[in-house]
């Protein structure tokens, strides 16, 4: 599991903010909020940690993990490969994905990744 470092539980307005940006892309973790579930902020050490990430996905663009990786979900570090995969229907999003690849080699990447660990796993949103 990758190590997260510096946890310090998020102020009210800290998971306010979160709570919006929730909203539109996995409303299902606003109710574990509200349920009480602690909410915090760290770092995550390297980049080879984040990679070994899970992600939430389980179908990209008609490819399933369990298929290819005998897995639940698509690890960070598959989901290029599998959107350059010919048999991929989404070609969308990695542009996108491309693109954040290229602001993290150049240290300009700005954006807050949320982190969701449930049962000793921890999914990238």
């Amino acid at each position: 599991m990758a190590e997260i470092t510096n946890r310090k539980n998020c102020s009210s307005e800290e998971i306010n903010t979160l709570k919006q940006f929730l909203k539109p892309r996995a409303p299902h973790l606003i109710q574990y909020i509200g349920a009480g579930a602690v909410v915090s902020k760290g770092f995550i050490k390297s980049r080879s940690d984040l990679a070994k990430i899970n992600t939430e996905y389980y179908n990209i663009g008609g490819i399933r993990s369990r298929k290819e990786y005998n897995a639940k979900f698509f690890r960070v570090d598959q989901v290029i490969s599998v959107m350059k995969n010919p048999q991929c229907h989404d070609g969308v999003h990695l542009d996108v994905i491309q693109k954040y690849i290229q602001e993290i080699a150049d240290d300009t990447f700005k954006y807050t990744i949320t982190l969701f660990e449930n049962n000793n796993e921890i999914f990238a949103l």
